[in-house]
């Protein structure tokens, strides 16, 4: 008699997003998950993972770059994963430039600029412009 382990599955990784550098407590959903042996975020090992039940388990999401990673667990049924299930935010950089009231920033490499002219007596600027890209 051959005995097939149930398909492992990946179907959603809550929250679905978080900080560069880790460290974000998620709690993955799925099916088959008993017994996980690795919990992976883009091909990075998470920490602190717990088999809650056969539908979850929590962990850590390692330090990894911005953008969209797949999330994959393996149990002794195989390896189950999602696409683009958790995305890595990037931190803002803001640089300030007092001279001309001008702040420019860039988030996941796309750059914002703010600027902000015509103070009023109390010093808050009338006229205000942001730019994206």
């Amino acid at each position: 008699m051959i005995v097939l382990a149930a398909t492992t599955t990946v179907t959603s990784v809550s929250p679905s997003s978080g900080p560069t550098a880790g460290g974000t407590s998620v709690t993955i959903t799925g099916t088959n998950l008993t017994g996980a042996t690795a919990v992976t975020f883009g091909g990075t090992n998470a920490t602190n993972v717990t088999v809650v039940s056969a539908t979850s388990i929590t962990a850590k999401t390692p330090a990894k770059s911005a953008g969209a990673v797949t999330v994959a667990v393996t149990t002794p049924g195989g390896t189950g994963s999602k696409t683009n299930a958790y995305t890595y935010i990037g931190t803002l950089t803001i640089t300030a430039q007092p001279a001309n009231f001008s702040y420019s920033a860039t988030l996941n490499g796309n750059p914002l600029t703010l600027r902000a002219y015509a103070f009023s007596a109390s010093g808050m600027p009338r006229k205000a412009r942001t730019s994206f890209g």
